[in-house]
């Protein structure tokens, strides 16, 4: 049995730009693995600062990942990176204290874009990323 104490919410801002974008196949982590801590995403805003071109191959989900396990995939309606104007979406899971808690611990919070990376955009194209997440002590 897993004993959760000592929660400290924490809020970040990070912006990924253009070539951070282009490889999010591979995951970019918010929230490093930490031995004996578990990491609970609670919610995110996320703000697409379009430039002078779209970027293609966008129907992929975007999503919040524990591990192999995705928290949150709320942006899999529509895909704001495909979109020719700036924009922004507020999103939460509905039970960020799942069951599956107990067992994430030393586990990596990480934003992926699922199937296949984007491509095109422009350099002055980034994702702002405001989210906040939970901290326990297993």
């Amino acid at each position: 049995m897993t004993v959760i104490v000592a929660q400290q919410n924490i809020t970040q801002t990070l912006t990924l730009n253009q070539s951070q974008l282009l490889a999010l196949l591979s995951g970019f982590t918010i929230a490093p693995a930490v031995s004996s801590y578990i990491n609970v995403f609670q919610k995110a805003t996320i703000s697409y600062r379009f430039g002078t071109a779209v970027f293609t191959n966008t129907n992929n989900v975007l999503s919040f990942k524990l591990g192999s396990t995705v928290v949150s995939n709320s942006l899999n309606a529509t895909n704001i990176l495909g979109l020719p104007q700036s924009t922004s979406i507020s999103f939460a899971p509905a039970n960020p204290y799942s069951g599956s808690m107990a067992s994430s611990a030393n586990t990596a919070l990480t934003f992926n874009i699922d199937t296949a990376n984007i491509l095109g955009g422009d350099a002055t194209s980034s994702l702002s990323i405001t989210f906040t997440y939970s901290v326990f002590a297993a």
